[in-house]
């Protein structure tokens, strides 16, 4: 539904879904890849109410290391709104690289 919504919202952005990306070493699968002009954005969907808040932020970025993408969406999915929708961490440094990621909840 998400997808369909930004094509709806825009033609000029390019929505792909379960990108597969093969590094040196790894084979990814990125939930979504979306493309405006020249900027990339990675958004991974996961389940709810689960406890593994810290690897999916570390799957997200070593996807982004991989993809050499430097903005992700860390994305969980769910039907009512709380008052923490949204929570950001501007960036996350890694081998002297900034990369910018966003979780909603």
């Amino acid at each position: 539904m998400f997808n369909a919504f930004i094509q709806v919202a825009s033609k000029e952005i390019d929505i792909k879904t379960e990108v597969k990306h093969i590094d040196k070493t790894r084979n990814y699968r990125l939930d979504m890849l979306i493309e405006y002009e020249k900027e990339k954005v990675i958004i991974e969907f996961k389940e709810p109410f689960t406890n593994q808040n810290h690897s999916h932020q570390d799957q997200l970025l070593d996807y982004l290391i991989a993809t050499n993408i430097k903005h992700g969406i860390l994305w969980y999915p769910k039907n009512v709104p709380s008052s923490n929708f949204l929570e950001i961490e501007p960036m996350t440094n890694f081998a002297r690289k900034i990369y910018y990621t966003s979780i909603i909840k």
